[in-house]
């Protein structure tokens, strides 16, 4: 999920912490299927609907809030991988079903992460909230890995990570 917030004092305060954490437990337990889902169910933290929340959440801290983005992962051999780039404005979460010990996963996910953002993998799609990343993970895994040209995403995942190793999916959020 996506939490974005007007100011970097706002965001590193427990109060915001607090509220996004509760809201990241609401969307697993209640697993919505898009952010207007999100908004409208019962939140029983907070009181009324989710959005209720949110409007209520933002006059308290006097700053503008918003849920930007939502991907919601469910394998359960999956490693969740995520990467906020450091202007803070992109991000990328991997599920990645791998045999790979976490710190041989850690160098080969950042890279992946930084193609995602360069080569814009996927297709962009225009909706009611502005522009929207189409993620397919069976393109993305065909596309030469930028480091190694010669090999596909694929390819150099199996290689790098182990036999069995796939992209299970993956989110890109553009928090701009």
């Amino acid at each position: 999920m996506a939490v974005c917030c007007a100011s970097e004092a706002l965001s590193r305060s427990g109060k915001f912490v607090d509220y996004v954490d509760r809201l990241t437990l609401h969307v697993l337990e209640r697993a919505p299927h898009d952010l207007e889902d999100l908004a409208a169910q019962d939140w029983s933290y907070r009181g009324g609907t989710v959005s209720d929340a949110q409007r209520r959440f933002v006059e308290e801290v006097g700053e503008d809030v918003r849920v930007k983005g939502l991907a919601r992962f469910a394998h359960p051999e999956g490693r969740i991988w995520t990467w906020v780039h450091p202007d803070c404005r992109r991000g990328v979460m991997l599920n990645l079903l791998t045999p790979a010990p976490m710190e041989e996963l850690r160098e080969v996910a950042f890279q992946l992460a930084g193609q995602i953002l360069t080569d814009r993998a996927g297709d962009l799609v225009v909706g009611e909230d502005g522009p929207q990343q189409v993620c397919d993970v069976a393109s993305l895994l065909l596309r030469p890995w930028a480091r190694d040209p010669e090999r596909s995403v694929g390819e150099v995942l199996e290689a790098k990570l182990g036999e069995g190793t796939n992209l299970h999916e993956y989110a890109h959020f553009d928090l701009s």
